[in-house]
């Protein structure tokens, strides 16, 4: 696959997109992480209400996977059950290293499965991985 065969309108779209981009004031949650390899800088940042994500953003700088991915991660995780969360999270790590998921599964992804070729591309995978790392590791360090 070429990396050119891989943007998508849809991709692009999610990457401009402001609706999830921002801050929160006084999270519940915040991390942020560097991909070295290319730079991009990702923070995530929340409040849960009742064992539910009740809001979501990113902020950074990043390419367009690493944008994309970000907005996507929010858009499926806003109003989620934390559990929900923690089993979106691992779905899309299989799906990015191209992991078989049954149609259940695949279903649960959305919109994030406009990301499943980057399995195909392995220096793209931790731009796509980078806001999911964010949230797991978040989620993590509440418990």
């Amino acid at each position: 696959m070429e990396i050119n065969d891989f943007y998508s309108e849809l991709l692009i779209e999610y990457a401009n997109d402001p609706v999830y981009q921002g801050i929160i004031n006084a999270p519940d949650f915040h991390q942020e992480l560097l991909n070295p390899l290319c730079g991009d800088r990702i923070s995530i940042c929340g409040t849960i209400v009742n064992h539910k994500i009740d809001t979501i953003k990113f902020q950074g700088q990043g390419c367009a996977i690493s944008k994309a991915s970000s907005a996507i991660l929010c858009s499926l995780n806003k109003n989620c059950e934390l559990a929900k969360s923690e089993k979106l999270i691992e779905l899309f790590e299989r799906m990015i290293f191209g992991k078989d998921l049954s149609e259940d599964e695949w279903m649960l992804l959305g919109d994030a499965k406009i990301l499943a070729g980057v399995a195909k591309i392995p220096g793209r995978q931790r731009c796509a991985l980078l806001a999911w790392e964010n949230l797991k590791k978040a989620l993590a360090e509440r418990q």
